[in-house]
Parts: structure tokens; sequence; C-alpha cells
């Protein structure tokens, strides 16, 4: 399966008929990327338990004591990139 991270998270579903009866299924979608709704999730999860937070900062040479919000944020977005990989590569 494709890397499809920047895909629609809640696509709808339209149709298109064609000549002899055919119809054509099309997913077409706004809004957030799967990306960014595994990222918005993990950062929800991060936000909502401060321990595991701060073991990550504690852990992530990046985060120098002020910039706490960024190192939550990049680490939830590489959350989502692990995630979403490791689902790609595993399909049946």
């Amino acid at each position: 399966m494709k890397d499809n991270k920047d895909m629609p998270a809640f696509p709808t579903i339209t149709w298109d008929q064609l000549p002899a009866g055919r119809i054509v299924l099309k997913t077409e979608g706004t809004g957030l990327t799967k990306r960014e709704e595994v990222a918005a999730r993990a950062m929800e999860a991060l936000i909502g338990n401060w321990e595991a937070s701060c073991k990550i900062c504690d852990s992530d040479p990046r985060y120098d004591g002020t910039n706490f919000k960024e190192v939550v944020a990049m680490n939830s977005a590489e959350f989502a990139d692990a995630l979403l990989t490791e689902l790609s590569t595993h399909q049946p």
C-alpha cells in the first residue's frame, strides 16, 4: 500500500454515472489529513498525561527547558509518522 499520510482523514465518497450504466466512485475530502489527525490525537494524549510528556522532554535532546510545547508537537508528529508508516507496511 502506498504512503497515504496526506490523504483526507474523513473523506466523502461521491459517484458519477458514466455511459452504459457504469458508476465511478470518487473519494474526496477537505480538512485534516490522516497525518494531522493522528498527530493531534497523539498530542492530546501527551498533554493529558503530564508524566509522559515530562519523560519525553527529559529524554529529548531538543528540549532546552523553554520549548516544551514545541517538543511535544514534534514528538506528536513523529508518533503520527511512525504509526502511519507501520500501518502502510503491514496491510493485507
